[in-house]
């Protein structure tokens, strides 16, 4: 029977191809120093670059040429001690102001010698730093208008850190710029990352692209100059593609760009995206406000799939190389390409054999179309492979056959990072695995013959066989011989155990106390896993009966099972060895995790603990009380003699606090969930080794705690679960309504919105509105625990009945809650805060969590009031200084002099419409002739900056006022050097038509064009 088919529907969309404006790329080349593997990276980018010289330029520069131009105070000597290897040095002032402060008294005859190797590497160190610093500002001086790349090629050296270079781009500059970076040192990875990190965050830039030995070449091949060569021979190619930038188009609908990237308007262009869903057969898409077509691909051929497959592994190929791609992006494509190669491929070629078959001689379309085929099979596995070598699954998974590997994925082997790390923590390989089969047929061999055939674990309803029927079945030593591995036994050797459904998270692949029983069959109570792996999705589906609701309708009930508890009872104790053997462990683990890599011994303790929990949690019944005793049986059988639980159950008694610290150097224990501490206490109770009521419930409350504890994440957070009540609402409207009418009638006095914020900000006290008193209350918020509810019950209800079974009647304080957040929160650390004895005054962390809270609500409502009090003055400032922003004075540089009574002063001035850049130019302002460093954002908040305004009565002095306002009104010379900056320029100038700006103060601003044509025709 043919396998269902599992691979995802994608819709493939087609992104069109732009023309970028023909804006040319200047690339620079720029090394530490010239030899034979510059010249290769060199020679590679000239081959490139001389095939297209319209669009690109390549201009080389070396440290060597920079550092000619270089000096500082006696260089000899400092070359003499070998201080920068002989070269002659280049470098800003700064180097020069650092090498005088730390260096230049060593050159003196006298203290020479003090230099210290040391002092020597860091000098040198810092002297490359201020050189590079030096070399990139000179290609953003020469790339100005053009994109920017820079191929950089150097030894990465100890981060001094460069200046921050991102003012040195002009403001509204739209080229774009990255740094391709080539490392050809031998400096420490962890310290070249650094450099890296350091360059890139500087450097304002598309997404640059660092090449790396170590990350690119196979881990054991050692870095020689031939290697080195050859390393330099596989990036050339991807050098040379990174030498173009990538255009985006803005789409109407959500795509994905690759399948593991997330739906985003934002497309490549001249790509193909997909989609799982049906956006369509075309839909439109921006770019530089032009439309473009994205239509979907029907029916794509072969080619064309086996193309756009290349491309998304050729991407996460170069994700992978700067660790940008996890295990489970290239999971995505790798399973895609295996469901692709099985269905689709394997389709085309079957019914490509049956047309050879029926004829006797190929045609050339068939001897083509069966080559090309072939040929794309090929191809499929190449890239298949290429993704199993990024992945690195261990040596463990590279050993398996391709019939093991078949076998693995069949039985659904959950895989992803938490798998990969479980694998190195309990990784299972098939010789080891050999060796317990072997171990565990030793065994039964041993101990079947005095085995009771009778047992109290229950059959199942599909296979009708329990444990024991299977290990007594006559050929069961010829089926254990046969499984070779133990992908093969997941599918042959079932468990039989009690239904349920689990939650399993990504944390449960490598701690199983993660797992959480969410509900137990009823009706299909016993089954096997077997009968689970063999539905298409792993859960059993049964049903259960009808349930009637309030209108008499019969609704069918069903029960989902992916996971079986195996329980034993008294009648079971024969098979001790059998279920203590790593062999039953296997079974267990991949029952519990979904993973079959490994062997975790306590997983099946993990399951009994947390089913334990959900049975504590359900009403009393004769069936539950059965379930309980076999649990206890089950803990008795299979880990009694167990080091682990002989080691924890000594700690629980003698300090059950400690006994919750997770992993610690030194400590007899591990607690690796809460769920561990709990079932041991119901073991040692059930058997009546503990009986002390009030051991118990210090061991409950340890045990409570350390939910409590391992259940919040950030105890930075604490506030959030608890609120204040008893706030006076009213209170708050006061306070902003007070500030607002504080600073009504001084908005004149702050030269921009910002500043006058600040003074409110500054002078505003919100604690005279919170204070902590006795009027508010402070009480737990209980909906921020349901994160902490076990099943269908609360967090509390489940601690309530938990606590009910083994101490009945017994009342536990309602403070206890309180003295544990304080705890966790002063103690994050499992070993200290289990250590360290708890706070009991009550009203001390009643005042610290209230004085917490208040603070969080102070600094919360603070920012609201303050945003809403800014938006109130920011309205009234515009009102008052809109108008005394209408009459400007345009001036000439020797007058703006003679204004200022100050010729000394350096001004900067704007010649186009004769306005000064840091100086206010209206009379009627109350800031005027006065220095605004941010005098842009003065003019912006008093609501006047009409786009070319001073800069259209200038050009039109002298011409009809009438005339001149309506070519301001039409954006006649607005600057159209940069279509983005005209853009915005023209919707601002059409807000202030819309908004009848200029009918409003139509008088004032026909007054100021025809006062300042006067000025422009006299200046």
């Amino acid at each position: 029977m043919e396998e269902a088919r599992t691979n995802k529907e994608f819709q493939f969309y087609k992104i069109p191809q732009i023309q970028e404006n023909k804006t040319r790329t200047k690339v620079f080349f720029v090394y530490d120093t010239k030899d034979s593997k510059t010249d290769k990276i060199e020679n590679a980018l000239y081959d490139f670059i001389k095939q297209d010289t319209e669009s690109f330029e390549l201009i080389t520069m070396g440290f060597q040429d920079a550092m000619s131009h270089f000096y500082i105070q006696d260089c000899r000597k400092v070359q003499c001690r070998q201080l920068f290897e002989g070269y002659d040095l280049l470098c800003p002032e700064k180097t020069n102001e650092y090498f005088a402060q730390q260096f230049s008294l060593y050159c003196k005859k006298e203290n020479f010698k003090l230099i210290n190797q040391h002092q020597a590497a860091q000098f040198k160190y810092f002297v490359l730093n201020s050189i590079l610093e030096h070399i990139l500002e000179k290609t953003i001086q020469l790339s100005q208008t053009q994109h920017l790349i820079i191929v950089l090629m150097m030894k990465a050296i100890d981060c001094i850190g460069i200046r921050d270079l991102k003012n040195n781009f002009y403001p509204y500059k739209e080229e774009k710029s990255k740094i391709l970076f080539i490392d050809s040192g031998d400096l420490n990875f962890q310290k070249k990352q650094e450099f890296i990190s350091d360059l890139f965050n500087k450097f304002p830039s598309d997404p640059s692209q660092a090449y790396f030995y170590e990350q690119i070449m196979p881990k054991n091949k050692p870095k020689t100059d031939e290697s080195f060569l050859q390393f330099l021979e596989l990036i050339s190619q991807k050098l040379v593609q990174n030498l173009k930038f990538t255009t985006k188009l803005k789409a109407e609908k959500e795509l994905q760009q690759f399948p593991w990237s997330k739906p985003s308007q934002l497309l490549n262009s001249g790509s193909v995206a997909v989609s799982l869903e049906d956006k369509g057969e075309w839909f439109f898409a921006n770019s530089d406000f032009q439309k473009y077509r994205i239509e979907r691909i029907n029916n794509p051929d072969m080619e064309s799939l086996v193309n756009i497959f290349t491309t998304w592994v050729n991407e996460i190929v170069q994700l992978t190389q700067i660790d940008a791609a996890d295990q489970n992006q290239i999971l995505i494509i790798q399973e895609y390409l295996e469901n692709f190669q099985k269905y689709s491929i394997k389709d085309i070629i079957n019914q490509n054999e049956q047309e050879i078959k029926s004829t006797q001689r190929l045609t050339v379309k068939q001897r083509f179309l069966s080559k090309q085929r072939n040929q794309m099979k090929f191809q499929i596995q190449l890239l298949i492979k290429s993704l199993k070598d990024l992945q690195g699954e261990s040596n463990l998974l590279d050993q398996l056959s391709d019939e093991q590997l078949k076998e693995r994925q069949k039985i659904g082997t959950i895989v992803g990072k938490f798998h990969q790390r479980a694998i190195q923590i309990q990784g299972l390989d098939v010789q080891a695995f050999l060796k317990m089969k072997e171990n565990f047929a030793a065994q039964l061999k041993q101990i079947q013959k005095d085995i009771n055939p009778d047992s109290d674990e229950v059959r199942s309803i599909i296979t009708l066989e329990n444990f024991k029927d299977i290990i007594l079945q006559e050929d069961i030593f010829d089926a254990i011989r046969l499984i070779q591995n133990q992908y093969n036994l997941i599918s042959s050797f079932p468990l039989v155990g009690l239904g349920v459904k689990l939650y399993r998270s990504s944390g449960s692949m490598i701690n199983p106390y993660l797992v959480k029983v969410i509900d137990i069959a009823r009706i299909n109570q016993y089954v096997d896993t077997i009968s689970i792996q063999n539905t298409p999705d792993k859960k059993l589906i049964l049903n259960a009966g009808y349930e009637t609701d309030q209108d008499d309708y019969n609704t069918q009930i069903k029960e989902t099972i992916d996971a079986v508890v195996p329980l034993f009872g008294p009648n079971d104790y024969d098979l001790k060895p059998l279920l203590q053997s790593k062999f039953f462990h296997v079974l267990t683990t991949f029952n519990v995790m979904n993973n079959v890599d490994t062997i975790f011994y306590e997983a099946y303790f993990a399951l009994l603990a947390n089913t334990l929990i959900y049975l504590l949690n359900e009403e009393k019944s004769d069936f539950i009380a059965d379930l309980l005793d076999k649990i206890y049986h089950s803990v008795c059988i299979v880990y009694s003699d167990c080091k682990f639980f002989t080691e924890f159950c000594k700690v629980l008694v003698t300090n059950p606090r400690l006994s919750m610290a997770t992993y610690h150097e030194g400590h007899p224990t591990q607690c690796q969930g809460p769920s561990k501490a709990l079932l041991i206490l119901f073991y040692l109770v059930k058997k009546g080794d503990l009986t002390d009521r009030i051991l118990i419930k210090q061991i409950l409350e340890a045990i409570m705690q350390e939910i409590v504890a391992r259940g919040i994440k950030n105890p930075a957070k604490m506030t959030s679960y608890f609120e204040v009540i008893g706030f006076d609402v009213e209170k708050l409207k006061n306070f902003g309504r007070k500030t607002v009418n504080r600073y009504l009638d001084r908005v004149l006095e702050f030269p921009t919105v910002r500043q006058m914020m600040m003074e409110v900000e500054s002078t505003s006290r919100i604690d005279e509105v919170f204070q902590v008193d006795r009027s508010y209350k402070l009480r737990l918020n209980k909906k921020k625990f349901e994160y902490l509810n076990f099943g269908k019950y609360n967090f509390f209800v489940s601690l309530k009945n938990i606590c009910q079974y083994f101490l009945s009647g017994e009342k536990f304080s309602g403070e206890l809650l309180w003295l544990w957040l304080y705890h966790i929160q002063r103690f994050n650390n499992s070993y200290v805060r289990n250590s360290t004895p708890l706070v009991t005054d009550i009203k001390k962390i009643y005042r610290a969590f209230k004085a917490q809270k208040i603070n969080k609500i102070m600094n919360v409502k603070f920012e609201k009031i303050m945003h809403i009090c800014q938006q109130k003055l920011q309205a009234v400032y515009k009102e008052k200084m809109a108008p005394l922003h209408i009459n400007i004075k345009p001036v000439s540089h020797n007058q703006l002099h003679t204004l200022l009574g100050k010729k000394e002063i350096r001004l900067t001035f704007n010649n186009v419409s004769n306005l000064a850049r840091r100086y206010c130019l209206c009379p009627e302002c109350p800031f005027y002739l006065q220095q605004l460093p941010n005098l842009s954002e003065h003019i912006q908040d008093s609501n006047f900056c009409i786009p070319a305004f001073c800069k259209t009565i200038k050009k039109m002095k002298r011409e009809d006022p009438n005339d001149v306002l309506e070519a301001i009104k039409d954006g006649a010379f607005l600057d159209r050097d940069n279509e983005k900056s005209y853009v915005l320029a023209y919707n601002k100038l059409r807000e202030y038509i819309d908004n009848n700006y200029f009918l409003i103060f139509e008088d004032k601003i026909m007054q100021t064009i025809e006062e300042c044509q006067l000025i422009y025709r006299n200046l």
